[in-house]
Order: C-alpha cells, then sequence, then structure tokens
C-alpha cells in the first residue's frame, strides 16, 4: 500500500503547482470580489474554494509525511539549471489560503448590506 500511494504522490506532483497557482489566483479573485457590493457573494464562494484548496495542500502535506516524504513546491525554479529556487512545504502554502480564506470570507459576510 505504501509503495502505491508513493506512485499516486509522484503521479500528482506536476499538478500541485497549477493547483498552487490557483488557489492563489481564487484568493485575488475573492478580494477583488468582495470589495464590490454586488459580487460580495461570489468573493465568498472565491474564498470558500481557496479554503478547500488550503485544506487539500494540508491533508497532502499530511499523507506525505506519514509516507515519510517532506513534500513542497519550488516556485520561480529553473529546471534546466538544477536550480529549483525556494521549497515551500505543502503546510505552509495550505496554512495561507485557509487561513486567508476564512478572513476573506469572514470579512465578506460582514461588509454585507
Amino acid at each position: 500500500m505504501q509503495v502505491f500511494m508513493l506512485d499516486m504522490m509522484t503521479a500528482m506532483e506536476p499538478y500541485m503547482m497549477p493547483l498552487a497557482w490557483s488557489g492563489i489566483g481564487l484568493l485575488v479573485l475573492a478580494v477583488l470580489f468582495s470589495l464590490v457590493s454586488a459580487t460580495r457573494g461570489l468573493g465568498r464562494m472565491a474564498a470558500l474554494l481557496a479554503l478547500l484548496v488550503g485544506l487539500f495542500f494540508l491533508a497532502a502535506q499530511g499523507a506525505g509525511m506519514m509516507l515519510g516524504a517532506e513534500p513542497s513546491l519550488a516556485f520561480f525554479a529553473d529546471p534546466r539549471n538544477f536550480d529549483f529556487g525556494y521549497q515551500v512545504p505543502y503546510w505552509q502554502l495550505g496554512i495561507v489560503l485557509a487561513v486567508l480564506g476564512l478572513v476573506i470570507r469572514a470579512l465578506a459576510r460582514g461588509r454585507a448590506g
């Protein structure tokens, strides 16, 4: 079972960077939509989706740690030169997305009128 899970982690790795950028984009959209009263509901929905992406990264970190791995994303990497940039662990990305998603949802609800 452990070999299967490690194979699945390896297969999912190429899709984690686009998912991370999608979560960041959702946070940006949530802030922009929350500032306009007509689209505040869309802002809350985008913040909820960012929160869910953050929870997914936290779950992926937990699964990776149970398998003995330390999953991380290499932002601003250049694989041609074997320069993998700044390594961001999944748990850090997950906490940022989840907390900011919660804060934006709470602020958008408080400003509803």
